[in-house]
C-alpha cells in the first residue's frame, strides 16, 4: 500500500480536502491517506514547509508527500514533482522546494504541466494523475525535468558576539511561540553563558528547561521543541495572546559579556 501525505490550505470547512482524496483514490486505489496538516494559514509557504520538514522523516521511505499551498502563485504556476532521502513531494513551483530542503535544484525536479486553465479541480486531476505516475513506476510520463525552479530563503537569526536577533516563524495550535533559532546557533553564540531572552520589556527568561511541566501552571517557559528550535511557552497556557506575540516579530536574546 502506497502512503500519502496531504499538507494544504484548503481547510476543513469547505469540500476542497475531500475533493483532492476522492481524486487521488480514483486514479491509485491502493493508498493511505495521511493528514499532516489542512489548516496551514492561506498562502503561508512557510508554515507549510517547516511542518513538513520536521515530519516526512516519520514517514516510511517510498511516501509521496503531496503539499497544495499557495498554489496560484503566478499566472503562469505550475507543479513539481521532486525526490529527497527517498521520498517524493509533490509542490507548486513557489519556492517550496528550496524552503524545505537545503540544496533541491531545478535539475532535480519534474515539471508536472497544466493547461491554460489551471483550475482547482485540473491541479488536483494533475495531483493525481502524478501519483499514479509514481504507484505504477511510470514518473517518466508525469512531465519534463524543470529548466528552472523559483527560489526562496529562510529568515535567518541575527546574531552578534553577545545577541541573537529571533525572528517568530510560527504560533501553533497550543500558541506556543516557535523562532527560528535552532539549538546550535543559540549554543554557538551563547557558549554556556547567561542570558536574558526579552518576550517582552521586563520579565526576561533566563533559562532553557526540557519540558513545559519544569515551570508551574500559568509560568512562562522557553525550551527547544522536538523540531530543535527555541520555543516561548506557558505551561497549560498561551503564550502567543497573553504576551501579545505575533509572527514575523522579533525577540531579543542577550549573553552575558
Amino acid at each position: 500500500m502506497q502512503n500519502i501525505s496531504l499538507t494544504t490550505d484548503l481547510g476543513l470547512k469547505d469540500n476542497y480536502s475531500a475533493i483532492l482524496k476522492a481524486k487521488i483514490i480514483s486514479k491509485s486505489s491502493d493508498v493511505r491517506l495521511i493528514d499532516i496538516s489542512n489548516e496551514v494559514n492561506p498562502f503561508d509557504i512557510l508554515s507549510a514547509a517547516n511542518l513538513v520538514k520536521n515530519s516526512y522523516q516519520h514517514f516510511p521511505k517510498g511516501t509521496i508527500h503531496v503539499i497544495l499551498v499557495h498554489n496560484y502563485y503566478d499566472f503562469k504556476a505550475e507543479l513539481l514533482l521532486f525526490t529527497f532521502d527517498e521520498h517524493y513531494f509533490v509542490c507548486p513551483d513557489n519556492g517550496l522546494p528550496g524552503l524545505m530542503f537545503e540544496g533541491i535544484k531545478a535539475n532535480h525536479c519534474q515539471v508536472i504541466q497544466l493547461d491554460k486553465d489551471r483550475s482547482t479541480m485540473l491541479i488536483f486531476d494533475k495531483v493525481a494523475h502524478a501519483i499514479a505516475c509514481v504507484v505504477n513506476q511510470l514518473s517518466e510520463e508525469i512531465g519534463p525535468k524543470a529548466l528552472h525552479i523559483q527560489e526562496k530563503m529562510w529568515v535567518q537569526p541575527v546574531v552578534t558576539k553577545n545577541e541573537i536577533r529571533a525572528t517568530i516563524i510560527e504560533i501553533d495550535r497550543f500558541e506556543n511561540v516557535i523562532t527560528n533559532v535552532d539549538k546550535a546557533t543559540f549554543d554557538r553564540i551563547g557558549q554556556g553563558r547567561t542570558f536574558e531572552l526579552f518576550y517582552k520589556h521586563d520579565d526576561p527568561l533566563d533559562r532553557i528547561s526540557k519540558n513545559y511541566s519544569d515551570v508551574q501552571i500559568g509560568d512562562p517557559v522557553c525550551l527547544f521543541n522536538e523540531a530543535g528550535l527555541l520555543e516561548i511557552s506557558i505551561n497549560m497556557g498561551k503564550a502567543a495572546s497573553l504576551f501579545g506575540l505575533r509572527k514575523n516579530e522579533t525577540i531579543q536574546i542577550h549573553f552575558s559579556e
